[in-house]
Order: C-alpha cells, then structure tokens, then sequence
C-alpha cells in the first residue's frame, strides 16, 4: 500500500491504516467494550424490574387485588429477565406449577439458550 494512502483493512476486529493502526483497533476494541456494558446494564435493569414485579404479583395474589398478566410476566423474561423470572419463582414461591406458565417460560429460556449459542458460534467463527 502506498504512503499516505488512505484505504482501509480490516484485520482481527481492527481496522487498518498504514501509520494508526494501534488507535483505530484500540477504538473498535473500546466501542466493541462499551456496548457490552450498555448490554450488561440493560440486562442488570431488566432483571431488576422483572424480580420487583414478580414479587407485586405475589402480593397481589396474596392480597386478592389485581394481578399482573401472565403475558406482562412472560415478556419480561423474554425481553431479558428469564434469570429474575426463575430466581423470583424460587424466591417468592410464585407461580412454580401454574401450567401453561411454566411450560412457556420453559421455552423462552431454552431459545434464549438457542439465541446465546448460535450468536457466540457466529461470532467466534473464522477468529480461531
């Protein structure tokens, strides 16, 4: 490649410029860093609300005042919340042999499992 010019490669996740090629693979690196956070924040949050509404749907039931929909508790789990979904049936004791409920929490994590898996197989093809 010629000096001064200003084409691009991609190498490992790094983006190639002929005389700034640590700063631009440092900054994929650095972006690539702070979605995960953002991920891992969102996923911190969404557990979060998920455990606190499982418990007001506990209460309620104990209480026999509204109740949340069993859709609203499913999609929670399904947006992220299946690891406060479970930890909260076991906390609470809340909705633990309830059918179809559990059936189909059941299925939101095992495709979640399914999602995990082909998206590490994916992105971790062709780096070994």
């Amino acid at each position: 490649m010629a000096p001064g010019s200003l084409s691009l490669l991609q190498h490992s996740g790094c983006y190639i410029l002929p005389g700034r090629q640590t700063q631009l693979c440092l900054s994929v690196a650095k972006e690539t860093r702070e979605n995960v956070y953002l991920f891992l924040g969102y996923l911190l949050v969404i557990n979060i609300l998920t455990f606190i509404i499982y418990g007001q749907d506990k209460r309620a039931a104990k209480m026999g005042t509204r109740r949340v929909p069993e859709n609203v508790l499913l999609f929670l789990a399904f947006i992220g919340g299946t690891p406060a979904a479970y930890a909260a049936r076991a906390y609470f004791r809340h909705k633990t042999i309830k059918q179809p409920f559990s059936t189909r929490l059941h299925l939101i994590l095992i495709f979640q499992i399914v999602v995990v898996v082909l998206s590490l197989f994916f992105f971790f093809r062709g780096q070994a």
